[in-house]
């Protein structure tokens, strides 16, 4: 059985390209285009995984992930970036913020798909 995995992305279309890309690897994902909604949804419901865009608007994924971070329910959920962010210096921000992972947008749908599983295997 798959696992849930949370979407935070403001861009309607990514954020139904990533959902439909890990539905059809067998996953359950639950998918919120704000910041605010994500951290409502994890409250609420048991993740496994989020995948999380960094650039939106009122609350940005560096936010998200400090929230996440900082308790003790969520801090062991393994977050992944997926960002236009590209930059070196980017990542290192992502990374140093206790990301599992940082995926560059745009991306093949086939990679994330293969990267969020490598990522799920190694918890």
């Amino acid at each position: 059985m798959g696992k849930t995995i949370l979407v935070i992305e403001d861009d309607p279309d990514i954020n139904v390209l990533i959902k439909i890309t890990l539905q059809s690897a067998g996953h359950k994902v639950i998918s919120v285009l704000r910041g605010e909604d994500g951290l409502k949804e994890i409250q609420e419901k048991k993740v496994d995984a989020v995948l999380l865009d960094i650039i939106m608007p009122e609350m940005d994924g560096y936010q998200v992930i400090k929230i996440l971070k900082s308790k003790k329910s969520t801090k062991d959920i393994p977050v992944i970036f997926v960002s236009s962010k590209t930059e070196e210096k980017d990542i290192e921000k992502g990374l140093s913020l206790n990301a599992a992972g940082y995926i560059k947008k745009p991306f093949d749908p086939e990679k994330l798909s293969e990267e969020v599983e490598q990522f799920l295997r190694g918890n």
